[in-house]
């Protein structure tokens, strides 16, 4: 779904990375090759699916931060009033750090470099983490954490490195995909001497 409506932009339409950016792939297909009416839905289920892609994040946000961490580790047997005020300021925080994050998005060439820095410092380390924790006996919670710590810093100091010219890994795409390499290789690495 992602990579066949690039494809295809890149067959039909010609100056990607010069006159053309690449986000405008799936706009130019929609423009030329659905009709009036089939377009207005195109747009609306676009539009659709980033508002239930954002409420499922914000929601799934407030949920964990309350319940797992404040509810569970930080203010146990409080009444439930207060879970639902602290609720909703896990909400508001969640929505101000997602409009923090798209500014930051603004800054980068296209998304998928943007996407791809942030895989390589939060899902390299956490897939590193649920594959020792699935398939080693002696995963233990707090070998756990200390390995997605470590994990995660290893891609960010990775990727500022490269930002700031100590490395060359000559592309960002490529800076991101070293660090996704290093996370995962760190967080196993601290996660196996972490156990016991």
């Amino acid at each position: 779904m992602t990579v066949l409506p690039g494809m295809i932009a890149l067959v039909l339409f010609g100056g990607w990375g010069g006159s053309r950016d690449y986000n405008d792939a799936i706009p130019l297909l929609m423009r030329d090759l659905l009709p009036n009416g089939v377009l207005g839905v195109a747009v609306t289920g676009l539009l659709a699916s980033f508002m239930a892609g954002m409420a499922a994040n914000i929601s799934g946000f407030n949920t964990v931060f309350t319940n797992d961490i404040w509810q569970a580790r930080l203010r146990p047997g409080r009444d439930d009033g207060h879970y639902l005020r602290v609720g909703r300021v896990a909400t508001v925080a969640g929505v101000t750090l997602g409009v923090g994050t798209a500014f930051i998005a603004a800054g980068y060439s296209n998304i998928m470099n943007y996407l791809q820095a942030l895989f390589s410092f939060f899902n390299a380390p956490l897939f590193a983490t649920f594959v020792l924790g699935l398939f080693w006996r002696r995963m233990t919670a707090w070998a756990g954490f200390w390995g997605l710590l470590a994990g995660t810093s290893a891609a960010f100091a990775s990727y500022v490195s490269y930002k700031a010219g100590l490395v060359d890994f000559g592309t960002e795409l490529n800076a991101s995909f070293w660090g996704a390499g290093l996370a995962f290789a760190v967080d196993a690495s601290t996660c196996g001497r972490a156990s016991p």
